[in-house]
């Protein structure tokens, strides 16, 4: 005995469809990390809109998404603990592609038409694979209906549907957008100790406080070099009264204690002064950067006096100077610079290249300048070619993708990825290409050139962003 068809409606979600529908038009890319859904609200406006439409009762909400393993996750769990709703899972395979939702939801729909628990379907979905299942369920005496996202601009009406599949069902119903504005936000980025893992929080925070001991270590060596310095003049004195002994600077005293709280430590350029053996000049030059330090003081002595006292010294003052001033420094080249084996004729050495300034206003951030095309008629920029249009609009997806994954992230997820350039987790990379698809079309995605553009496009916005 054929029993008859119940008067009640049921609903097929393909969640990922939905959940990517939503991204695209909050953040501009499908990357589940980068938006956050409010599901309660987001599944009682679809029930509210069938209820609104439908006089039937609504027997239940199939729910399909992907899980690891196909287990539920907590986000699956709160969906399924809604009212009227069941969850039904399939696999995510490594690359994050779907396994076996879209059987479960075809299998799904023949089997409540088979056993006439309802007499319509709202197929809410725009995968072609489903069209099959829409022509056996019509084929039982099911009446489907799709269910899509209001899109004006669209030929169909809706967003992100397979002509073949809205070519099979019995009507269109179109969701309005205001719905995924009000269930859909984008996710506020993590702030630098958010995205990072409890280990290296810590790290982080030692590293701060090592900063920290390394700005009053500084500030101590500075005051070493002024103490230095105030050697220098008193060796320049000392070479006046032509002082017979050799002084040295004092050594900061190691009990006394800087503002700062630390204790202060000796500079690199504190040397011994050699009044007897050099000038006020000569002294600030073995001093090296503690006598520039000291300012013209140290300076203004040098002339006749130094060269005479040099003159004057013997073999322990010359190797005292050698160790206090190090290693001679070189002269400067001339401009014209003999090559090595010739008669001597010099030889001009370039200069720098003058580099005209770039006056065209800065591109957005990720989005490589287009330069124009010539004519080789009139000389001037010919009209620009729609490639590169087709290019920049694929790119602008990868920059979005590459803000809102940076968002999202951890430091360890992002050191990860960073480790394993130029390649892209298959993840990252299928999302790029479907939004990419979304876009601009599939078979202008399938081009390699296109392709490499969007992953060079990712990386480059990337590292502005690391």
């Amino acid at each position: 005995m054929l029993l008859s068809m119940s008067r009640k409606s049921v609903i097929f979600v393909d969640a990922g469809f939905l959940l990517a529908t939503g991204g695209l038009r909050v953040t501009g890319n499908s990357l589940r990390s980068a938006f956050s859904v409010q599901y309660k609200s987001l599944v009682d406006g679809i029930q509210g809109f069938v209820s609104e439409r439908d006089s039937r009762d609504l027997l239940r909400m199939y729910w399909y998404d992907a899980a690891k393993d196909g287990l539920f996750s907590d986000e699956h769990k709160r969906i399924g603990l809604l009212p009227g709703v069941k969850v039904r899972l399939g696999r995510m395979s490594y690359n994050g592609e779907q396994k076996g939702v879209d059987l479960k939801l075809g299998l799904d729909l023949v089997g409540v038409a088979r056993n006439r628990s309802a007499d319509v379907a709202y197929l809410l979905s725009g995968d072609d694979d489903l069209a099959e299942a829409v022509e056996a369920a019509q084929d039982l005496g099911m009446k489907v209906v799709l269910l899509g996202i209001e899109n004006q601009g669209h030929r169909l009406g809706v967003t992100a549907v397979a002509e073949h599949l809205a070519l099979q069902v019995d009507d269109i119903a179109t969701l309005p957008q205001s719905l995924l504005d009000g269930c859909f936000a984008k996710t506020a980025p993590l702030t630098a100790w958010a995205t990072m893992e409890p280990g290296e929080a810590v790290a982080h925070a030692a590293a701060a406080r090592s900063d920290a001991d390394a700005g009053a270590i500084a500030a101590s060596a500075a005051d070493s070099a002024a103490v230095g310095a105030s050697a220098v003049g008193a060796s320049a004195d000392g070479a006046a009264a032509a002082k017979t002994e050799p002084t040295f600077a004092a050594a900061p005293d190691p009990g006394r204690v800087s503002a700062s709280g630390h204790r202060p430590v000796p500079g690199p350029g504190v040397f011994p002064s050699l009044a007897p053996a050099l000038g006020a000049g000569a002294a600030a030059a073995a001093a090296g950067t503690t006598a520039e330090a000291a300012g013209g003081t140290a300076r203004g002595g040098s002339g006749a006096g130094a060269a005479a006292s040099v003159e004057g010294s013997g073999s322990s003052q010359d190797s005292n100077l050698q160790r206090a001033a190090g290693p001679a420094v070189p002269p400067a080249s001339p401009p014209f610079a003999p090559r090595p084996g010739t008669s001597g004729r010099p030889i001009p050495t370039p200069g720098p290249r003058r580099v005209q300034q770039d006056g065209r206003p800065v591109p957005a951030a990720g989005v490589v300048r287009r330069e124009p095309v010539y004519s080789t008629e009139t000389g001037g920029p010919s009209a620009q070619s729609p490639w590169f249009d087709l290019v920049e609009s694929a790119e602008a997806v990868a920059v979005s993708l590459a803000d809102n994954w940076h968002g999202s992230v951890t430091q360890r997820e992002l050191n990860e990825l960073l480790a394993e350039r130029p390649l892209l987790p298959p993840t990252i990379d299928r999302v790029l290409i479907k939004d990419c698809a979304a876009k601009i079309g599939e078979a202008k995605t399938d081009l390699q050139d296109i392709r490499k553009a969007i992953r060079a496009a990712f990386w480059r916005r990337l590292d502005e962003l690391v």
